[in-house]
C-alpha cells in the first residue's frame, strides 16, 4: 500500500473533526514525517488539541486511530487548549515550529514565545544533553545510546541557531546551511547516522565532543543565572 502522509493526515483530521465538532481546536503533524525525513520505522507524531480534554475524549480518539491504516505507528500529543497555554513557555518554542497544522492554528501559542523563552529552551536542551551524555557514558551502553544523544543535539542545534540567527531550520538539510565548525560536524554525524558504526575510540571522542559542546552552551547562555545569583546574594 502506497503511503502519503498528507492524505493520511487529511483522513485522520476529518474523522477527528466529525467526532469532536467544535470541541476540536487544533490538529497537526510533527516529527520526522513533518520534516520529510521519515523512514519505514518512523512513528507518526500527531498533535490534537481540544477546547477541553477529558478521559472520554482520549477513549474516542483511540477508537478513531484504530480505524485507520498504520494505526500502530501513531503516537503524539493530546491536550486541552488552556493547559497548553499554561505550559512552560520554553517548551512551546519547538513544539510550535515543529508542527504542521492540518486544522486550526498555533499562532496564539507561538505569540507567547519571545527571545528569553528561546534562550531558556537552549539552556534546558544543553543541560539535558550534558547530563544524558555523562550518565550514558558512566552507567549505560554508551555506544548504543549515541544515536539518541545526537537526536537531542539536533533539536538543540535548531534552537541555538534560531536564537543566534533568527532563522528556524525545519529539517537537517536547512539546518546544515546555518552551521559551521563543531556544530556542522555534529549535525553531519547525525545526518549520516555515523554513530552506528563508531568503534570504541570514536565513541569516546563523540562523548567528549558532545559533553564539551553542550557544557560550553550552558556557560554561554546560562551565565546570566550566575550573574543574577551574585546580584541577589
Amino acid at each position: 500500500m502506497k503511503f502519503c502522509i498528507t492524505d493520511w493526515m487529511d483522513q485522520l483530521t476529518q474523522k477527528v473533526k466529525e467526532a469532536f465538532g467544535p470541541k476540536l481546536w487544533f490538529a497537526g503533524l510533527q516529527g520526522s514525517w513533518q520534516r520529510g525525513e521519515a523512514t519505514e520505522q518512523s512513528d507518526i507524531d500527531v498533535v490534537v488539541i481540544m477546547e477541553e480534554l477529558h478521559v472520554d475524549d482520549l477513549q474516542t480518539y483511540r477508537e478513531i486511530v484504530r480505524t485507520i491504516p498504520f494505526s500502530e505507528k501513531v503516537c503524539g500529543f493530546l491536550s486541552g487548549r488552556e493547559e497548553l497555554l499554561c505550559w512552560p513557555v520554553a517548551d512551546l518554542f519547538q513544539f510550535c515550529y515543529d508542527t504542521k497544522p492540518f486544522y486550526g492554528s498555533l499562532d496564539q501559542i507561538l505569540s507567547l514565545v519571545g527571545s528569553e523563552e528561546v534562550r531558556q529552551a537552549v539552556i534546558m536542551g544543553a543541560g539535558n544533553l550534558y547530563h544524558a551524555s555523562c550518565h550514558s557514558f558512566l552507567f549505560e551502553d554508551a555506544k548504543a545510546n549515541l544515536p539518541s544523544l545526537y537526536k537531542a543535539a539536533f533539536f538543540l542545534l535548531q534552537a541555538k541557531s534560531y536564537l543566534e540567527q533568527g532563522k528556524y531550520a525545519g529539517n537537517k538539510e536547512q539546518l546544515s546551511l546555518l552551521l559551521a565548525g563543531t556544530e556542522a560536524e555534529i549535525l553531519s554525524q547525525y545526518r549520516e547516522n555515523l554513530p552506528q558504526i563508531f568503534d570504541d575510540s570514536m565513541c569516546r571522542q563523540a562523548y567528549e565532543q558532545l559533553i564539551q559542546w553542550s557544557g560550553g552552551i550552558l556557560k554561554q547562555f546560562g551565565g546570566r543565572n550566575i550573574e543574577n545569583k551574585m546580584i541577589f546574594r
